[in-house]
């Protein structure tokens, strides 16, 4: 993610070995579902608040009003405090295909605890999948790590996934370290944080980010962390997503539900079941 990571679930065919599966009994299908549909929201979602990021950030952006981030070119309206995202069928970094308009709020100073953003999806649209729902952020001021502190709050999320949908509310937090808003320092943050909803095959879901997802410039993909997964109506209940640990930059992902292993990668594949 970046978090934005289309996964082709043929890549299935990447258990390591048929000894993978360990529980032969078991229906996972609920599991990989799910699976799939959070790391589709988290990426939609999370990359959002990174460009967000990205823009208050951009000394270019802010002096001339103008700029490209990720794939879009942005557009500053000072009088408005207003950013605008145009998304043109073009490739990102993170080898997802976006297209429609992102449009992105401030009340009040970034420096002050409790500026507010509001984040609206225009048409946005990710490979196939068309990105709706209620989106703000708060800045929470400095943590005791002296981290700068972003609240991501998503309610009514709906994810158009072909003619199914993934619907998702969420909370997550953005720590980044305060050099970002200096010139030429490179964006590095970390997640924590919890979502819920229904996946686009109607199983209920929680996700728990407990151990913080790492994004790391240059990297395009998350570099470490794992999201909790809970299935209530599945033959096996609980999984993890782990975005693995890899010798430079990685886009691989690992699905453990109770032992039973699936590695996948981005390969700009819509991802279907």
């Amino acid at each position: 993610m970046k978090h934005r990571l289309q996964i082709p679930l043929f890549l299935l065919i990447l258990l390591l070995s048929g000894g993978c599966k360990k529980n032969s009994e078991a229906d996972l299908s609920p599991d990989l579902n799910v699976a799939d549909d959070v790391v589709i929201a988290e990426s939609a979602y999370n990359h959002a608040v990174e460009n967000l990021l990205r823009a208050l950030a951009d000394p270019v952006l802010n002096s001339t009003c103008h700029s490209v981030i990720d794939s879009a070119n942005v557009v500053y309206v000072p009088g408005d405090n207003k950013y605008i995202f145009y998304f043109i069928s073009k490739m990102s970094p993170d080898s997802v295909i976006r297209n429609g308009t992102v449009e992105m709020y401030r009340t009040g100073n970034l420096s002050d605890t409790g500026t507010f953003f509001r984040i609206f999806f225009q048409n946005l649209v990710e490979y196939r999948n068309l990105i709706t729902g209620y989106d703000s952020v708060v800045y929470r001021g400095i943590d005791d790590h002296g981290k700068m502190v972003f609240v991501n709050y998503i309610t009514e999320g709906v994810i158009h996934k072909m003619l199914e949908l993934i619907t998702w509310t969420s909370t997550n937090s953005f720590r980044v370290d305060p050099v970002l808003f200096q010139s030429g320092n490179v964006l590095n943050y970390y997640i924590n944080g919890i979502a819920a909803g229904t996946s686009s095959k109607g199983h209920d879901f929680t996700a728990e980010i407990g151990d913080s997802l790492i994004y790391a410039d240059p990297c395009p993909w998350i570099g470490q962390g794992t999201i909790r997964l809970k299935i209530p109506g599945a033959d096996i209940s609980t999984g993890f997503v782990d975005f693995i640990t890899g010798d430079g930059c990685t886009n691989r992902i690992k699905y453990d539900f109770e032992g039973n292993y699936f590695y996948l990668w981005n390969d700009n594949v819509y991802l279907v079941n």
